[in-house]
């Protein structure tokens, strides 16, 4: 990227949350577009309404963000590398009223 688009590799790395590839979003709008199914599933866990898993299949950039919500991790804060995850990985964590229990991170494939 820094090779074929310096301006935007540059944009980027200036600030990674906020900045929106051309014609796609960023961690910012991802996390914004999430965030209302998050905080309902996240309520119904209060009211014990729910105790089905809830199962996502996304890129990372989605995943980071699903993380960020349960750590509850602020926009104003956000680091990506405070949510560091690998490539190729299937992630599993529990998610209770009060916190996020934990995480795990088993390889599936690797590419």
């Amino acid at each position: 990227m820094q090779s074929l688009y310096p301006e935007e590799y540059r944009l980027r790395d200036e600030n990674k949350y906020y900045y929106r590839y051309p014609c796609g979003e960023s961690y910012e709008d991802v996390a914004q577009r999430i965030h209302p199914v998050l905080t309902e599933y996240s309520a119904s866990l209060d009211t014990n309404e729910n105790r089905n898993p809830l199962f996502i299949c996304s890129h990372q950039a989605t995943i980071r963000c699903v993380l960020a919500h349960f750590l509850k991790v602020s926009p104003g804060t956000f680091y990506i590398s405070v949510v560091l995850l690998e490539l190729h990985y299937t992630i599993f964590f529990t998610v209770t009223a009060k916190q996020m229990d934990a995480w795990h991170a088993y390889i599936v494939f690797n590419l």
